[in-house]
C-alpha cells in the first residue's frame, strides 16, 4: 500500500552538510515510510541529510537529476565514477534506516536503485531472437552502513553526502561492499501480428542471476540463482579470497522444493480424479523417504510445505556417488535414464564435477517438485548398488 503526494518540507536541504553549501538549495527526493495510512506530512518531516529523521524501516531516494545545479552534483559524479556509470545515464542513492543506530546507503544507476528499492532488481536491455526472447542486464551497486549513534559515523555520513565517497576504514562505517548483479532470462515465444494487433504467447522461462559482493579486503562472495521453467530452483553460494581463489569448503548448493499443489476445480477433482491433499502428501512422503531412509513417509517434511535442501560440496559429491551406484546396480538395461543423464554427459563420459551435477539436477525435464523428490527417493532406494535385496 502506498500514498503519493507532494509537500513542502518547510526549509532548504543540505545546509548542515558542509560550509561550502551553507547557502542551501531546493530539490526533490522520494521518501518511503513503513506501515499503512502514513500522511504526506510524515514524509515531509524526513531530511535525507539528517538520517535520524528517517524512521526505522523507512528510506529516501536521491536522484542526480534533481541535484544537477547544486553543490552536491560532484558527489553524484563521484558515485558514478566508482560504479562505472555514465553521468548521462543517471545516478541515485537510497538511504535506509535499518535500526535505531544504523542507516544503510546503497548507490548505483537510477533505474536499478528504483527497482531495487521496490520489488527487486528487474530491468534489462531486450533483444529478440528467432522463437526466443532473451534479456540480459547488469548493474553495479555500492553499499555501506553508518553508525549514526556515534560522532564518527555521523561525520562519515556527512562526508559521503558532500563528496560521494565512503571511507571504509573509518570508525562508524561497516559492511562496505560493491554489489555486481547480472540477470538473464530466456523464454520460448510465439509472436503474431496484423495491422495494429499483436499477440505474444510465452512458454516457461529459464531465469538466472549472479550477484557478486566485493569487500574492502578484496575478497568476494558469489551467489548464483538458477530456475528452469517449473523445475526446482537452485542457489549456489561461493566465497573467494583477494587473489580470486575459491575458498575450500565454502561452496554450498540449495534446492527449494515446494510440495504445495494448486486447488483444483470441480471438473479436475471429479472427472480427472485430481486430489490436492493426496498429491501433497505423496510429494512429502518421497522427500521423507529420501531424507530418512524409511518407507513409512515419516520425516521432517509436512504435506504442502516448502523445504530447502542444502548440500555442502562433499555432500553433493556423495550424492553423485550414490546416483552412479543406483544407475550401475540396476539389472535392467537402460533403466533410470533420468538418473544416468545426471552422472554422464552426452558422450557417456562420467560427470564428477559437483557444479555440473547440481545444474543437471535442476535443469533436466521432469525436475518439478514431485519429479525432483521422486529422483531423490530412487537414489535413496538404490544407493547401495544392489536393488535385488530391496534394502
Amino acid at each position: 500500500l502506498s500514498v503519493s503526494g507532494e509537500a513542502n518540507a518547510g526549509g532548504r536541504g543540505g545546509a548542515e552538510v558542509e560550509a561550502s553549501v551553507a547557502t542551501g538549495f531546493e530539490s526533490t527526493y522520494k521518501v518511503t515510510l513503513p506501515g499503512e495510512g502514513r500522511p504526506v506530512e510524515a514524509a515531509a518531516a524526513v531530511n535525507p541529510f539528517d538520517p535520524t529523521t528517517i524512521p526505522v524501516g523507512g528510506s529516501v531516494i536521491l536522484d542526480s537529476s534533481a541535484f544537477a545545479e547544486t553543490a552536491l552534483a560532484g558527489s553524484f559524479r563521484m558515485i558514478g565514477t566508482e560504479t562505472k556509470i555514465k553521468e548521462s545515464d543517471g545516478v541515485s542513492y537510497t538511504v535506509e534506516r535499518v535500526d535505531a543506530d544504523t542507516v544503510r546507503v546503497t548507490s548505483g544507476p537510477t533505474e536499478t536503485i528504483n527497482a531495487f528499492n521496490g520489488v527487486g532488481l528487474r530491468a534489462g536491455d531486450l533483444s529478440v531472437m528467432a522463437g526466443r526472447e532473451d534479456q540480459l542486464h547488469g548493474a553495479t551497486l555500492q553499499t555501506a552502513e553508518f553508525d549514526i549513534s556515534s560522532v564518527e559515523g555521523q561525520a562519515a555520513y556527512a562526508h559521503f553526502n558532500s563528496t560521494g565517497q565512503v571511507a571504509h576504514e573509518t570508525a562508524g562505517v561497516d559492511n562496505v561492499a560493491t554489489i555486481s548483479r547480472i540477470d538473464y532470462s530466456s523464454q520460448t515465444q510465439l509472436r503474431a501480428g496484423y495491422d495494429s494487433l499483436s499477440v505474444a504467447l510465452g512458454g516457461q522461462a529459464n531465469l538466472g542471476s549472479s550477484v557478486q559482493v566485493e569487500y574492502p579486503d578484496g575478497s568476494r562472495s558469489l551467489t548464483t540463482d538458477l530456475s528452469y521453467g517449473g523445475n526446482v530452483p537452485l542457489t549456489i553460494e561461493q566465497r573467494f579470497d583477494a587473489a580470486g581463489n575459491e575458498l575450500p569448503g565454502e561452496r554450498s548448493y540449495t534446492f527449494e522444493v515446494n510440495t504445495d499443489r494448486p486447488s483444483y476445480n470441480w471438473f479436475e477433482r471429479n472427472i480427472l480424479g485430481r486430489n490436492e491433499a493426496s498429491e501433497e502428501q505423496a510429494n512429502a512422503d518421497l522427500l521423507n523417504w529420501a531424507l530418512t531412509g524409511g518407507v513409512d513417509g515419516a520425516g521432517p517434511v509436512g504435506a504442502g510445505e516448502t523445504v530447502t535442501l542444502t548440500f555442502s560440496e562433499s555432500q553433493l559429491q556423495a550424492l553423485i556417488t550414490q546416483t552412479r551406484a543406483t544407475v550401475d546396480g540396476n539389472e535392467l538395461g537402460g533403466a533410470h535414464p533420468d538418473l544416468r543423464v545426471l552422472v554422464e554427459d552426452y558422450s557417456g563420459t562420467p560427470v564428477n564435477d559437483t557444479m555440473d551435477f547440481a545444474v543437471a539436477l535442476a535443469r533436466n525435464l521432469g525436475s518439478d517438485p514431485y519429479g525432483f523428490a521422486a529422483r531423490l527417493q530412487t537414489i535413496s532406494a538404490g544407493a547401495d548398488g544392489d536393488i535385488s535385496n530391496r534394502d
